[in-house]
């Protein structure tokens, strides 16, 4: 089972690498890199979920695994598998949709950047009232208070592109 989870693992990752780097710096070429990497992560997901509901089925009819390790490790897969629909609904569905009506929002005026820390994206809030925050995948970025345009997908609020006033 181990060698088949490190497998779909190191498999997805490679996939992820090579069809990326293929895609153009545009917007469009932006958005589907995030697209192709989410469902990337997707397969790989229900990948690992097939493969241990199989295991954990296989364990039982050998009687090597007890009725209620059976029916918790069953629960688990399940909550896993919730979390990867929820995952679905709330992220990939939204940038489908911006990356096939090509729905890019332009926004001129203050923002506020604020610099991700381990395991949270980078955010810059639009400072017009509207209470949007858009996020993308860097950690790093100028941290305060500035004046520019900023561009962002409309439902998914992915930042495709800061251009700061001099």
């Amino acid at each position: 089972m181990i060698p088949v989870c490190v497998a779909i693992c190191i498999l997805s990752g490679v996939s992820c690498l090579l069809f990326t780097k293929q895609i153009d710096r545009s917007y469009d070429g932006i958005v589907l890199k995030h697209l192709v990497c989410g469902y990337i992560g997707l397969f790989f997901g229900f990948s690992i979920v097939a493969v241990l509901v199989v295991a954990i089925i296989r364990f039982r009819i050998k009687d090597d695994l007890k009725i209620w390790a059976t029916v918790f490790l069953l629960l688990l897969c399940l909550l896993l598998l919730a979390f990867l629909v929820y995952t679905v609904f709330s992220d990939v569905l939204p940038l489908q949709k911006d990356y096939r009506n090509q729905s890019y929002v332009t926004y001129t005026g203050e923002f506020k950047n604020k610099s991700g820390s381990q395991g949270t994206r980078s955010s810059t809030q639009l400072l017009d009232g509207s209470g949007i925050t858009v996020y993308n995948n860097l950690r790093f970025i100028n941290e305060g208070v500035f004046k520019g345009t900023v561009v962002y997908t409309e439902r998914s609020h992915l930042r495709l592109e800061i251009r700061y006033d001099e």
